[in-house]
């Protein structure tokens, strides 16, 4: 679980957007307790890899992730499980993103991937610390990148296993200044033409 006082110093986060995954799990799809397990290795050792089944990230965005993290920007993997009616969140905090695990930092991996054979194939691993509830207030910041739309929108939209995302207090705005230089340019378009 990391030492909570760590963990409160990662919720602060620094001005404006950055980056962050949304990753689907199921536990009835290993067996096994996901969180827990992965919080048992971060209590041991400080750190996890979690490992994302399915299509994997693109360079460009595992290059975005990795350079924030490097920048010391607070990047996080939210960890999303369908429980009955409602959603169940957990945010770890990203400490690398990658297609495989360096050999010395294998046992940094659960021990029940040995019987997950999808696991142990998978072409994304997110190694991670501090895997704690999700705020609230941060699922409510989390947009998907490429379409703009609130995480909730997305989840129930998608069948999407993974979305990139944005989060920051400035987003809004930033949105709204994109929307806003489209409609000048077309307005500019339209009043030169006349």
């Amino acid at each position: 679980m990391g030492d909570s006082n760590d963990c409160d110093k990662e919720r602060t986060s620094t001005a404006g957007i950055s980056h962050h995954l949304v990753v689907r799990f199921s536990d009835s799809l290993t067996g096994a307790d996901t969180i827990g397990r992965h919080q048992e290795v971060i209590q041991k050792k400080k750190a996890v890899w979690l490992a994302k089944q399915g299509q994997p990230l693109g360079h460009a965005k595992i290059r975005i992730l990795n350079d924030q993290i490097e920048a010391g920007v607070p990047t996080f993997v939210f960890l999303v499980s369908r429980q009955f009616a409602r959603y169940e969140w957990h945010r770890g905090t990203l400490l690398r993103v990658a297609g495989d695990v360096p050999p010395h930092e294998r046992c940094l991996i659960p021990r029940y991937y040995v019987n997950c054979p999808g696991l142990k194939s998978a072409r994304l691993w997110l190694k991670m610390s501090c895997l704690t509830p999700a705020p609230d207030a941060e699922l409510n910041s989390l947009h998907v990148a490429s379409s703009g739309s609130d995480i909730y929108t997305a989840l129930h939209a998608s069948i999407a296993g993974m979305f990139f995302v944005l989060s920051g207090a400035d987003q809004g705005r930033q949105r709204q200044l994109k929307h806003r230089r489209l409609e000048d340019a077309v307005l500019d378009a339209f009043s030169e033409e006349w």
